[in-house]
């Protein structure tokens, strides 16, 4: 009994995480509200506050998916690319489907304003500083290099989505890996090679944010 109970409310949390991850897609986070999602997956509102801590959660468990998505489909078709060169790509692809995709680009910017989102990036690029910088920095020094960083971005996807078509999609790519690159302190050659694996790929997210990577032929 116990066992089919909690089988049950696993299908209850997985229907609320497909339902939002639609509405996301369609209309955007910051425009669908609890109640919308309660009424799309036809549950009652208190199981959404039940099960998750808030819209934010929600958010943030599919925008997790999707990056770890798209990073196991880059192991399956790049296995060799690893450690620092692993998260540019990771970084990268963000980036990449930010400005090529928007309901993603959307969601993506929208998501920025949560503090659960800047604390979990915070985190994440804190570590990837302390781990692959090529330089000797402070904790204070690797915040501020974090800071620095974790601001680039939101704004690049806000001036394409305000500005279209004023600065090439790929001009923006470049501009953010090198950042990176600086601030690790990286040669300038892990940059051109990011940029190189990308555009071996097809990248983009079908309705409902669904992954799709594949390979380009090459001549």
């Amino acid at each position: 009994m116990a066992t089919n109970t909690k089988n049950k409310g696993q299908e209850t949390k997985n229907k609320i995480l497909r339902t939002a991850r639609g509405l996301f897609y369609e209309k955007g986070y910051q425009a669908t509200s609890c109640s919308a999602i309660s009424e799309a997956a036809g549950t009652n509102l208190g199981l959404i506050n039940y099960y998750f801590e808030g819209k934010s959660e929600i958010g943030m468990l599919i925008y997790t998916d999707i990056r770890a998505a798209f990073d196991k489909m880059t192991e399956g078709f790049e296995p060799e690319l690893t450690g620092v060169s692993q998260f540019l790509f990771s970084c990268a692809v963000e980036l990449y489907l930010c400005l090529y995709c928007e309901p993603f680009g959307r969601f993506y910017y929208e998501l920025t304003s949560e503090p659960a989102f800047r604390e979990k990036v915070e985190m994440i690029i804190i570590t990837a500083l302390m781990k692959y910088t090529q330089r000797t920095v402070s904790q204070e020094q690797a915040l501020l290099s974090c800071l620095s960083i974790m601001a680039i971005k939101p704004a690049l996807v806000n001036y394409a989505r305000q500005n279209p078509g004023q600065i090439e999609p790929d001009v923006m790519l470049r501009y953010y890996v090198e950042q990176q690159i600086s601030v690790l302190g990286l040669p300038p050659q892990y940059g051109s090679s990011t940029i190189d694996t990308l555009k071996k790929y097809y990248l983009n997210l079908a309705d409902c944010f669904t992954p799709v990577m594949t390979p380009l032929l090459q001549f």
